[in-house]
């Protein structure tokens, strides 16, 4: 369900073709974000320093603008 709500955001690409620590940062921030664990800035926040140290070096760009998409979206 998650994958599939995460999906229209990412702009045409399908999320099989992020690499896996990727599908894992936007699986888990929106687990955090659709469970209200925390604010969405904080979540969009460590995502990005997740994606910077584990991630190609530009992918913390695609990932805040997936999530912040999201985010807006939701409200």
């Amino acid at each position: 369900l998650y994958i599939e709500t995460i999906t229209p955001y990412l702009n045409k690409w399908s999320f099989d073709r992020l690499n896996l620590v990727e599908q894992a940062i936007l699986l888990e921030s929106y687990a955090e974000i659709i469970n209200k664990l925390n604010d969405h800035a904080v979540v969009i926040d460590e995502a990005v320093v997740m994606c910077k140290q584990y991630c190609d070096e530009q992918s913390f760009k695609y990932i805040n603008g997936v999530l912040d998409n999201l985010c807006k979206n939701l409200q």
